[in-house]
């Protein structure tokens, strides 16, 4: 019989022990997966005696089990981390019951340790992945919002900019409103700026991929950078300067690298510190594919920011790719930035990810696919100045319109101006044969710019078209080029002098006088 009973303990999955009223372990039956990291005498002297074998940050709860179990007859069940001799740990389950001698006096604790290392390490993926989806169904949401106040702010600085351009050129240099227009046309710049920042949130900006060699930029950056940078923080680098090219808009990676590296100095900057930055090859393996789906097995660029700063709580990685979000004090940053840094490095099929714990610092890791072949660079279009020709323009935004009433005159074009396409592609059904030049919004109520030109085709399918849009999404991926004779894509705020290369490249060789 206890030789049975023997053999009943040694078959269970998991370390049988029990702990005497003295406090003593005594371990009944192991496991193999126990025994490839500890001695059964390592087991009994270093558990629940010294509590050696325990993660630190767990030895209070088993400490606190063990002094209380007895006071009832009910079981606990406990999860926590023993250390091996290696450093490594495992996840346990502690499964005890207080036992009772004869007379119902506290004899002891009896109870059996699982390994549940791999369930948990499941379970950390599990939630790992909900998390991300979450993140990015939220991102997704945010993003279409943004997209939409992008828009509208858009329409708005298009008559702002125009009038501004238009005002300037009317005044001599040395009058003094001269200086007034131009800080009028810089804020409008950098108003523009900023809804770029949010467009590239929303994955809506329109940007020019080409050949990017990382640890070039890098270079670049970080000459930016280093006057703001304090004498207290150290900049460690390993860059592997061979690494392949990626296809991206360099000006987006750079600001990638600048936010990135900005953010971590600026963690840094009380305290000082390290700040590292390293640049390799790598093909993510099978458990990063996991937590990141997104990538596939070719070979990526595995960028990665490190800092040794004050690190972030869980509230805080939770939302640190939000627009808008931060931890800065007022007039220290947007809130932008990492959401701009996100939305650009998922838009060229890349992953971002952030490591921190509160007092040990952050690390940002950036994975980028790499490219085999380089891009042969597009010749530019010298542009072509003057011109004449009758231009039919539409947009809903009637500010706008009355602008362009002003605007294309100055440029040397006759305009019909229409806030409704419907009423303007009445206009051109009276007489087709006047009108050079389309010019239309994307997005107007009733009617598109789309859907306008392809009416406007039927009568007369030479007609070029130009769409202009206060999106900035990739409207050229989605609408053939040339088809109804669309030619050219425009992003509001449209310069004047962007305008009016544009009308001359489209309309002269459709109008032989406007040479």
């Amino acid at each position: 019989m206890v030789r049975e009973f023997q053999t009943l303990i040694d078959n269970i999955p998991g370390a049988v022990y029990r702990i005497n009223e003295e406090g003593k372990t005594t371990i009944l039956s192991m496991v193999k997966e126990f025994l490839a990291d500890f001695s059964k005498e390592e087991f009994e002297a270093g558990l629940f005696e010294s509590m050696e074998l325990i993660h630190p940050e767990d030895r209070h709860m088993v400490e606190h089990s063990n002094r209380t179990i007895g006071k009832t007859t009910a079981s606990a069940t406990l999860t926590y981390r023993i250390v091996s001799r290696r450093g490594a740990f495992r996840w346990v389950e502690d499964r005890r019951t207080p036992a009772f001698s004869s007379k119902g006096e506290f004899s002891g604790i009896d109870g059996i340790l699982f390994d549940i290392t791999r369930r948990v390490k499941t379970q950390e993926e599990k939630d790992a992945l909900e998390s991300r989806l979450r993140n990015t169904q939220r991102l997704e949401t945010i993003g279409t919002l943004a997209g939409g106040i992008a828009h509208d702010f858009n329409n708005i600085l298009t008559p702002m900019l125009g009038y501004a351009e238009m005002g300037l050129s009317s005044l001599a240099e040395e009058d003094p409103l001269h200086d007034y227009f131009n800080e009028i046309i810089h804020a409008a710049e950098r108003a523009k700026n900023l809804v770029g920042q949010v467009l590239t949130f929303s994955r809506a900006q329109e940007s020019q991929p080409t050949t990017v060699h990382i640890p070039t930029i890098i270079e670049e950056a970080l000459k930016l950078l280093r006057p703001s940078i304090p004498a207290t923080i150290t900049i460690q680098k390993d860059i592997d300067a061979a690494a392949r090219n990626i296809l991206a808009d360099p000006s987006q990676i750079h600001q990638v690298i600048v936010n990135l590296a900005a953010n971590a100095f600026q963690a840094m900057e009380e305290s000082g510190g390290i700040l590292s930055i390293k640049l390799h090859e790598m093909v993510p393996d099978r458990q990063l594919r996991r937590l990141l789906p997104t990538l596939q097995k070719v070979t990526h660029i595995h960028l990665s920011i490190t800092d040794t700063g004050k690190g972030m709580d869980e509230a805080t990685l939770e939302r640190i790719f939000e627009p808008f979000f931060t931890t800065k004090s007022v007039n220290k940053g947007t809130g932008l930035g990492l959401s701009v840094v996100h939305g650009i490095i998922t838009g060229y099929k890349g992953e971002i990810t952030v490591e921190s714990s509160q007092g040990k610092g952050t690390t940002f890791h950036v994975y980028l696919p790499v490219i085999e072949d380089k891009l042969v660079a597009k010749p530019e279009v010298e542009p072509v100045q003057g011109g004449n020709g009758n231009i039919l323009f539409v947009d809903d935004e009637q500010a706008t319109v009355t602008m362009m009433k002003t605007l294309i005159p100055q440029l040397g074009f006759t305009i019909e101006p229409f806030s409704s396409p419907q009423k303007a592609l009445e206009r051109y059904h009276e007489n087709p044969g006047n009108i050079d030049l389309l010019i239309t919004d994307l997005t107007m109520p009733g009617m598109t710019g789309i859907e306008l030109a392809a009416e406007t085709h039927k009568l007369n399918p030479d007609l070029p078209v130009i769409l202009i849009t206060g999106y900035g999404k990739d409207i050229e991926l989605t609408t053939p080029i040339n088809r109804y004779g669309i030619s050219r894509f425009l992003k509001k705020p449209v310069r004047r002098s962007e305008l009016a290369t544009t009308i001359n490249e489209v309309i002269s060789p459709h109008n032989p006088t406007a040479a």
